[in-house]
């Protein structure tokens, strides 16, 4: 084939190609992927072959059902688990309990005697093996591995997750626990659950991170997850000071009713469809807990309304986002801190813009396009969808 592909297009036919269903191991299904691309005339030709590819694989029950499935292994060379590792790397992931990045860990330049990071089980074989559950196959299992660096890994021994994990994980800051759940895919409360209960769970969590990284990949995005330094991002006070504009949005609340009867999933979709105009757009910040006006009415209705601490509304939101926007480009592109305001507090969600078009899942459709037209979020439909990608994003 005589033709080159832009590193945004060629992303989904590499990831594609590298994906859990095309290793060595199934060379049938390979080989006539390899026949198909073959006939490629030009690079849209080739794009459009991998995309038809993705459809026919990767489908919705490939994220939920069959790759949780093919989770449940004990191989230390699985490609499903480097699938994992590799989304990882992709998400620019840190260990847990550390503000190491794993991809330090593939680094082929760097070289020690001992790793930094090791891969560490999160429930000890010995501990494990203390209330009856033995046998290689069971303690190394895929889903019973996380990356920790090697003192960590000592220090943890053959404790019980209990024992060990509420301490450690409670030393990182709140912003740094939310984002260590999302990467190491731990359940809440996982320390106390029940051991094969926990696999379960945490498989359809490593699933959804390959996802997040595959979403990554193929929107052409680079390594970098968070919008800005903290010393670069508004204030509420400098919003404030804007008010609403193309880049400022305020809601009084994400999902407790303060002034209708609106169902919660209508608070949690005004959320949603601002967050993909942002990213459709310019980027933003959105202030949760202020009302329009500016006046700030502070988090604790949202609080309140599930019985949650910050913590949890955090991991809440962080998943209402992911469910409902994607997880590769939330994890890119969306950032979340709290900021204090007198006695009240509010969240702010600072969004970068999206170097591709990104799609929502809300109650009009699987995929709805958002956009911001001044101070507003509107909803694209048919021949205009098109349109704004051309003229936004530049296609040729």
């Amino acid at each position: 084939m005589g033709f080159s592909l832009p590193p945004s297009d060629s992303s989904p036919g590499c990831c594609e190609g590298g994906s859990p269903s095309h290793t060595n191991r199934f060379t049938r299904p390979l080989e006539a992927d390899l026949r198909r691309f073959s006939e490629a005339e030009s690079a849209d030709d080739f794009v459009a072959i991998a995309d038809r590819v993705i459809e026919t694989q990767l489908t919705a029950d490939y994220w939920t059902v069959t790759l949780p499935e093919l989770l449940d292994s004990s191989s230390a060379w699985s490609p499903y688990l480097f699938g994992y590792y590799a989304s990882l790397n992709l998400l620019n992931a840190k260990a847990l309990f550390s503000n190491m990045r794993i991809n330090d860990l593939f680094d082929p330049g760097l070289k020690q005697t001992k790793s930094p990071v090791e891969r560490h089980h999160l429930f000890p074989k010995a501990y494990l093996s203390s209330i009856g559950i033995t046998g290689t196959t069971r303690a190394n299992q895929i889903a019973n591995f996380a990356f920790v660096e090697w003192a960590d890994n000592i220090a943890i021994s053959d404790k019980a997750p209990s024992e060990y994990f509420p301490e450690m994980f409670g030393a990182l800051p709140p912003a740094d626990r939310e984002q260590a759940a999302f990467w190491h895919a731990l359940p809440p409360d996982w320390e106390h659950m029940e051991y094969f209960e926990f696999l379960r769970e945490r498989r359809k969590r490593l699933s959804a991170i390959v996802r997040a990284g595959f979403e990554h990949l193929r929107s052409g995005a680079g390594h970098e997850t968070k919008v800005a330094s903290v010393d670069q991002l508004p204030t509420v006070s400098d919003l404030l000071r804007q008010m609403e504009t193309q880049r400022v949005e305020f809601k009084q609340s994400a999902r407790a009713a303060l002034e209708n009867d609106a169902p919660e999933k209508v608070i949690n979709e005004g959320v949603v469809k601002t967050i993909a105009a942002f990213l459709n757009a310019s980027g933003g910040t959105l202030g949760i807990g202020i009302s329009d006006d500016g006046d700030i009415v502070g988090l604790q209705p949202d609080l309140d309304f599930k019985h949650q601490d910050l913590d949890g509304y955090q991991n809440w939101l962080t998943t209402l986002l992911v469910s409902n926007i994607g997880g590769g480009v939330v994890a890119a592109h969306v950032s979340l801190r709290i900021e204090s305001v007198g006695a009240e507090v509010v969240c702010l969600v600072d969004v970068s813009p999206s170097p591709s078009p990104v799609y929502a899942k809300t109650t009009k459709g699987d995929t709805c396009f958002y956009v911001r037209v001044n101070n507003t979020t509107r909803m694209l439909e048919g021949p205009h969808i098109p349109s704004y990608i051309n003229g936004h994003w530049q296609k040729p």
